[in-house]
């Protein structure tokens, strides 16, 4: 059985990651004073069920998520997305032409990003070649290779903004990362929960995080 014990000996880095995107996620503000006497994963889940607001419901969140993501592309596009299927893929319903200006309207409609877009690769790749041949030349003392690093680093920064090409992914598992990093929005009403979803959605965090799996990670683990 996993066990954490690292949670109260003060939040590590990865936990306050966590935590962060839960407070993120769900719109809540959470207090390391009160999560340092949680004892079991299921408190947790407890805890942060208590601290939503609005009502409780038994409805899915993915598939709200699904229909809210696909008619900001729809009205974005310009087209009827109506056919569109959770297993299709982004690529086969979302065409390159202007894919990084209408990206960026999407998320703009829906209020958070998608982080659909790979970063370019041919560019990423001479960034980083770039990078070696720059702490080789750093090495052998010359003056070029500052210009090298700085000329490098500037194309590894400018890799995630001139990608066009879509993560391999289909418009199902976006409706689940967005269900996961973004839960209040993606609500019809962000004012109702479903508890279940927030031990889901939890599971799989921590169970991700900390090299798990999802079933491993029971009410009664221990995190202390």
């Amino acid at each position: 059985m996993p066990t954490f014990s690292v949670i109260h000996d003060g939040l590590p880095d990865d936990l306050e990651d966590i935590l962060l995107e839960i407070e993120k996620s769900f719109a809540v503000t959470l207090e390391e004073d009160v999560l340092l006497r949680v004892k079991t994963f299921g408190e947790l889940c407890e805890h942060i069920a208590q601290k939503m607001l609005g009502q409780e419901v038994d409805d899915c969140t993915h598939q709200q998520a699904f229909y809210k993501i696909r008619g900001a592309f729809q009205q974005v596009i310009g087209a009827d997305l109506g056919h569109l299927h959770p297993h299709a893929s982004l690529e086969s319903s979302f065409p390159p032409k202007q894919r990084r200006k209408k990206t960026r309207e999407v998320e703009k409609l829906l209020g958070f990003r998608l982080g659909i877009l790979a970063w370019h690769a041919p560019l990423l790749i001479c960034s980083l070649v770039g990078l070696c041949v720059s702490f080789g030349l750093a090495f052998l003392g010359t003056e070029y290779s500052f210009y090298s690093f700085c000329l490098s680093g500037f194309g590894i920064f400018l890799s995630p903004r001139l990608g066009i090409s879509l993560v391999k992914m289909t418009w199902g598992d976006l409706a689940k990362k967005m269900t996961r990093y973004h839960y209040t929005q993606c609500r019809r009403n962000p004012n109702t929960y479903n508890p279940q979803e927030i031990y889901d959605i939890l599971q799989f965090w921590f169970a991700d995080q900390f090299g798990y799996e999802v079933n491993q990670l029971q009410p009664s683990t221990p995190i202390m």
